[in-house]
């Protein structure tokens, strides 16, 4: 995911917010105290101290009741102090019982916000930690790709040094690749990473499969106005399933949050990120072809385009598999003692669909995305489509299969998993990034600065 918030109604999953969501102008700072400035002051204080036991006090002490999404915000911010040193620049009253801060990182150069939610007995009620949620000052203007490059490669150098990025970069114009280096290495064994590292791409493959979709669509094979349940009769139980189409599925407006019987609302009411509507899509599929979603995807996206290097987990085939590293490992109420980086081996449990988690590398996501803006996959009529919001559907910052920004014609899609952080973005005049690392959240800061060297509206 582009942007991640974590909250106590938000569960770490393939990727849940969409780049939009990432705010380019603080708003005006109300610095009128309110309940919700002490406890807030004293979760930012440890985050600059990098005093973990400090933050897992204060939200022990002031969340109520202690629950997942507790521990969720304790290792967020242990994520945040681990890319000091940092500064507060403000600390703001947003509404009654509700604080934000941002917090700036000098290893970054992104400013961070974190925000808390008091209830009525001054409890936390809801904490979030939005990362890297704009640039601190306006990285310099270059007229010359070269320039643009060396300037990238040295940013993540020194995130690198700094242990804050270990993954792979890829900038590609149209179908040159400009510039691909693999970053930091295997915390446990020490290896490097290289540019043929396989990276779990949680949910960055929904744009695929969206893509697999529209290929239907373009043969004729399927409709955006079908109805699943025509499709699919037993898929969903759930009151109102009757009115459910592909639209709603790809747009995230089906209604479905994760349970197949229930549905939140009435289709086309608002935007709900949903695996389960990406999982109903490759059922589709294999009931539109016969053939299993990943065959379809092999046959229709990554054999034309010489993607050899992507496709499910295969425990019998680890060769450049890379071990995913996280803090968020602790599926209980407690909130853990240390906040260590893991490797997190239920990466490699999840089989990989429609809805994420397959394996790639940043060139065979080269592969996929200049055939993309290059209608060697659809027609440039469905890429427009695809990368075009949905007011109607009120789905405002996302299209189909796609994340969209609000305040730039940037689209493209990311995922986040624990220990695992990818994103393809594509910018104007034929640019586009692929980054994809081995971290939670670590292609955040890297996607703020390719946006701003390459993408000229």
């Amino acid at each position: 995911m582009l942007g991640k918030i974590l909250a106590a109604s938000v569960a770490l999953a393939f990727g849940s917010v969409a780049p939009a969501a990432m705010a380019q102008t603080p708003p005006a700072c109300n610095t009128t105290p309110n309940a919700a400035f002490e406890p807030l002051q004293a979760l930012a204080t440890a985050t600059i101290d990098g005093n973990y036991a400090a933050i897992r006090e204060t939200i022990q002490q002031r969340w109520a009741p202690i629950a997942p999404g507790a521990a969720d915000a304790a290792l967020a911010l242990s994520d945040l102090a681990a890319l000091g040193p940092l500064r507060q620049l403000r600390l703001c009253n947003v509404r009654e019982n509700v604080a934000v801060t941002i917090l700036a990182s000098e290893l970054t150069g992104a400013a961070n916000q974190v925000a808390v939610r008091l209830d009525e007995s001054a409890q936390i009620d809801v904490a979030q930690i939005n990362l890297s949620v704009r640039p601190l000052d306006p990285h310099p203007s270059f007229t010359r790709d070269a320039d643009r490059l060396n300037y990238l490669r040295a940013y993540i150098d020194r995130l690198t040094a700094g242990d804050a990025f270990s993954g792979v970069v890829l900038i590609g114009r149209n179908d040159e690749i400009l510039f691909q280096r693999a970053f930091g290495a295997d915390i446990t064994t020490g290896a490097p990473l290289t540019i043929a590292s396989r990276f779990n791409l949680a949910s960055l493959n929904k744009i695929m499969t969206a893509t697999a979709i529209l290929r239907l669509v373009q043969d004729n094979r399927l409709s955006l106005d079908d109805y699943v349940a025509e499709i699919l009769p037993a898929a969903s139980s759930a009151p109102g399933f009757a009115a459910v189409q592909i639209k709603h599925l790809l747009s995230h407006t089906s209604g479905f949050s994760q349970d197949r019987s229930v549905l939140e609302f009435e289709p086309g009411q608002r935007f709900l990120y949903s695996n389960l509507g990406f999982r109903i899509l490759g059922e589709v599929i294999q009931a539109r072809t016969g053939m299993a979603y990943i065959d379809y995807l092999q046959e229709t996206v990554m054999a034309p385009t010489g993607m050899t290097a992507t496709g499910v987990f295969d425990a019998a085939d680890r060769e450049n598999v890379v071990p995913g590293y996280s803090r968020r490992l602790h599926p209980t109420d407690a909130i853990p003692e240390t906040a260590t980086l893991q490797p997190n081996p239920y990466l490699q449990s999840i089989p990989g669909g429609a809805m994420g988690g397959l394996y790639s590398t940043a060139e065979d996501l080269f592969r996929f995305g200049s055939a993309l803006i290059g209608n060697r996959l659809i027609s440039a009529d469905l890429v427009a489509l695809m990368r075009a919001p949905r007011p109607e559907l009120n789905a405002p910052a996302y299209g189909f299969g796609v994340m969209l920004r609000t305040d730039s014609d940037v689209w493209g899609h990311g995922g986040s998993l624990p220990g695992a952080d990818a994103a393809i973005e594509f910018y104007a005049n034929g640019y586009f990034a692929v980054v994809i690392a081995n971290r939670d959240d670590a292609g955040l800061p890297v996607l703020l600065v390719t946006r701003a060297l390459f993408h000229r509206p």
